[in-house]
């Protein structure tokens, strides 16, 4: 009986002297003691780690990812790749007296996008010009991109920032990393009944999607960290496109400018929107003020890839500069400006 009591006290006393899988441990480094804890993140937030974020900092965004992981972003684009690559595509049906000229008075040429070119929409970017005129001088100063096409483009993303999309970014490009199998989208992919050459095509792609979306989520990271932005309350896109111009993370660094001097680049701030997206277009090939028409849709195509998008923006864009603001508008507009300059002065 003393034999089996030594040998368990020797068994107690040598705990201590085994290695213990704490948050110290590089096999489990940050997972096991963490104010969030969802297993399926642990393999992005290895990952993170491994790429210098700190433990502190992950935790921090992390525990907004509580309410789990989404199909939504993945999802979608495994929908967008398999109608582009095996649904046929219908030919319009044309109904007597409602096919579009084939010119028009701005002699921009179709497609445009439905509602977006209106005398409404026009004074709605003269307006968002004279509210900003300090910021759109200096944009088309610095980088040769007109003004009525900054606005015009703005107003096309986000209405000028009216409407800044209805997903948060960090869940979104988190849940899109981890998303590299197919079996992980079964809402999406059940309706589908995929060939396997089909399921082939689609699992080489999302794969690539998801590093794309790691690439923006560890963008995403160092823009909040950088500039002291809770990602918590930053509405996105369904892809984490985010601010007045819908920039994704990565190119803020490389196309970001502080417009107003406070220090930081605040994409969501009239002021550096604007000029990051004059500095973007500009670096796409906007190199002087007046370029011929192909070459402005070529250069609006590299912030979307649709010709649409850019005959919608260059339409919009004539339109304001063709209209005249409203004398009322414009008394409106006068008085705002006054009181601001006269804050500015007590300031």
């Amino acid at each position: 009986m003393k034999r089996i009591v030594l040998i368990l006290l020797c068994l107690i006393l040598s705990v201590g002297c085994f290695p213990c899988f704490s948050e110290a441990s590089p096999n489990n480094a940050g997972i096991s003691k963490t104010p969030w804890h969802d297993p399926v993140w642990d393999s992005l937030y290895k990952r993170l780690l491994k790429d210098g974020f700190s433990q502190k900092q992950l935790d921090k965004y992390f525990v907004q990812l509580e309410n789990g992981f989404s199909q939504k972003p993945m999802g979608n684009k495994v929908k967008e790749l398999y109608t582009a690559s095996f649904v046929p595509k219908k030919k319009p049906v044309k109904e007597k007296g409602k096919e579009k000229p084939k010119t028009n008075k701005l002699g921009i040429p179709y497609p445009w996008y439905d509602g977006y070119v209106t005398d409404a929409n026009a004074v709605k970017c003269l307006n968002f010009l004279k509210e900003n005129e300090e910021y759109f001088a200096l944009a088309e100063k610095k980088y040769a991109v007109p003004r009525e096409v900054i606005s015009a483009l703005i107003y096309v993303e986000t209405w000028h920032g009216k409407f800044l999309g209805k997903f948060n970014p960090l869940p979104m490009l988190a849940s899109m990393s981890i998303s590299t199998d197919l079996a992980m989208l079964p809402n999406y992919t059940a309706k589908l009944n995929l060939t396997q050459k089909q399921k082939d095509y689609l699992q080489e792609k999302i794969k690539i999607k998801a590093d794309w979306a790691y690439n923006e989520l560890k963008a995403l990271l160092n823009y909040a960290i950088k500039n002291k932005i809770d990602i918590n309350t930053v509405p996105s896109s369904i892809y984490g496109a985010i601010g007045y111009g819908q920039f994704m993370p990565s190119n803020i660094p490389l196309y970001g400018i502080d417009g107003n001097k406070d220090g930081k680049i605040d994409v969501f701030e009239p002021a550096d929107a604007i000029l990051s997206v004059a500095k973007f277009l500009h670096a796409q090939g906007w190199k002087q003020k007046n370029i011929d028409f192909n070459k402005q849709v070529k250069v609006i195509k590299r912030y979307n890839h649709s010709t649409a998008y850019a005959h919608t923006i260059l339409a919009l864009a004539k339109l304001s500069k063709q209209t005249s603001l409203p004398e009322k508008e414009k008394s409106s507009l006068t008085v705002s400006q006054e009181n601001t300059e006269k804050n500015n002065a007590t300031n």
